[in-house]
């Protein structure tokens, strides 16, 4: 006799009145329930697994959650007026311990990028396998995170500060991604599997998540991106090459737009722990970096616009948004940061750099300003005197000017240059 069958029978003995029907969901919806209640209490992520992965823990804490749950059917005649607070942990219930999935990111070109594996277990940490030499390691709720690169046996490890959120539980992301589209399409086939298919869409995208109908997991999700004529898609491309280096790291951020598939999911599988580890093998190289983490400001501008200036005689580009450029952007990071020391470190280094100027990009054409002026593109750097940029922000009474030696002011709309 199995612990659910003995779990049954004490229940029975007890002449606690209950259908059979709401035994099982009793049972069922308890033992899914506790697991995931002493998985998120317990701080030692082994120490949790190994007590979860003992059934007759599982289902001895299962019994006295039924128990007390069929005590409280048997009084008020419905589970769900007997408690909200059952019926809210319920509809909480984290109905998966593990998932692996293929993601692939289409541009609007239709040309594809390689396909990435990615794994979350049962504490939210995801792995994403690049191709068959680079891993990234996501920790929810930590300040760090863990780049491997392992035919180089190299880490390289980001500790972020001033970070405005924790890094987010993937797990749970994922088990609520029907979430992104809220209206129901009726059943249809995907990947050869009748699902629940649910689609959101907007002026510049369309969610569509295919479900399993009875478990309600995620099978498919397809989040397109439409190319929006009035926006900027800022990107940058670097490898360990650019800098003389042949280890093939490669990197790229930004760009768009695109569409991201999500397929071949796989729930509840067993996943080696060892590949999330938040330490790199012993036999790695590791390096370690500090990145302060903000939003797009005006101080990113700043070093955008200073970084063509000195790449260019003093003259400012024709407008902020060119240094969204990939082909304009990478061979100016080449010439900057190239200088003939470790091309590894070069790399890095440039690519924090290009990072931060896309920022500077971002924050030019974000939806919080409100109002840009004119670009006077004629100003050379260092002219204190003349007025290159100037914005205004939602909310706010006053123009922010940038000057040729990029120094800044407020000032009244009055006072705006002509």
């Amino acid at each position: 006799m199995n612990h659910a069958d003995k779990i049954t029978q004490r229940i029975e003995q007890m002449n606690v009145s209950s259908t059979a029907a709401m035994r099982d969901k009793i049972l069922s919806d308890a033992a899914q329930t506790m697991e995931q209640t002493i998985d998120a209490r317990n701080h030692k992520p082994s120490v949790g697994r190994t007590i979860m992965n003992s059934k007759l823990i599982k289902f001895a804490v299962a019994a006295v959650v039924i128990v007390t749950l069929t005590t409280i059917y048997q009084f008020t005649g419905s589970i769900d007026g007997a408690s909200t607070a059952y019926a809210r942990m319920i509809e909480n219930v984290r109905r998966a311990h593990s998932v692996s999935y293929k993601q692939t990111y289409v541009h609007d070109d239709g040309k594809s990028d390689s396909c990435t594996v990615v794994k979350i277990n049962s504490d939210g940490v995801t792995r994403f396998e690049i191709m068959d030499n680079t891993v990234l390691l996501f920790y929810p709720n930590r300040d760090f995170s863990m780049t491997l690169w392992t035919r180089q046996k190299r880490a390289f490890i980001t500790r972020r500060k001033n970070m405005r959120a924790p890094q987010i539980d993937m797990l749970e992301y994922t088990l609520n991604t029907k979430n992104l589209a809220s209206e129901y399409k009726g059943q249809h086939l995907i990947e050869g599997q009748l699902a629940d298919l649910y689609v959101s869409e907007w002026e510049f995208g369309k969610n569509s998540v295919w479900v399993d109908p009875q478990t309600e997991l995620p099978l498919y999700v397809e989040q397109k991106e439409y190319k929006d004529p009035n926006r900027i898609y800022p990107a940058l491309k670097l490898a360990v090459a650019d800098f003389g280096g042949d280890s093939g790291r490669c990197g790229a951020g930004g760009g768009g737009p695109y569409t991201t598939i999500k397929s071949d999911f796989q729930w509840n599988i067993e996943l080696d722990e060892s590949l999330f580890d938040e330490f790199p093998p012993a036999d790695y190289s590791v390096t370690e970096q500090i990145v302060h983490c903000s939003d797009p400001n005006e101080s990113h501008v700043v070093e955008a616009l200073r970084f063509w200036a000195e790449d260019h005689d003093g003259k400012f580009p024709p407008c902020v948004e060119i240094l969204g450029d990939a082909n304009e952007l990478r061979p100016m990071l080449i010439k900057k940061f190239d200088q003939d020391g470790d091309p590894e470190k070069e790399y890095e280094t440039a690519f924090v750099y290009g990072n931060l100027v896309l920022k500077g990009i971002r924050f030019a054409q974000n939806k919080t300003v409100e109002s840009n002026g004119l670009y006077h593109e004629d100003v050379m750097l260092g002219e204190a005197d003349k007025p290159l940029f100037w914005w205004k922000l939602k909310d706010s009474e006053v123009y922010r000017v940038i000057y040729g030696d990029l120094t800044m002011e407020d000032i009244e709309s009055e006072n705006l240059p002509q």
